[in-house]
């Protein structure tokens, strides 16, 4: 889990050597976590949740977010890897 209550915030992790995800946050007008993936196999669906599914996308760039927890899942057609971010 990460805390965001700077400007940015930066993560990179891989689960299983399979996938690999950066995170990155920005805390400005639009608030925007990009999500990007690396490795796998096939196309990649990014999703972003809190409490429930807010967007999910091809892109991982999901933008006008308020303060609270989000969890974003990259998954191809054989890996998910999840992380939880904070914004405050």
């Amino acid at each position: 889990m990460r805390i965001c209550t700077a400007t940015s915030l930066s993560k990179a992790f891989s689960d299983k050597g399979v996938l690999s995800m950066t995170l990155s946050f920005e805390k400005d007008t639009t608030s925007t976590i990009t999500a990007r993936v690396r490795g796998g196999e096939g196309l990649y669906t990014i999703t972003l949740s809190k409490g429930g599914v807010i967007e999910s996308n091809r892109t991982g760039v999901f933008t006008g977010l308020v303060d609270g927890t989000y969890t974003v899942e990259a998954k191809d057609h054989i890996s998910t890897i999840t992380d939880t971010i904070v914004v405050s």
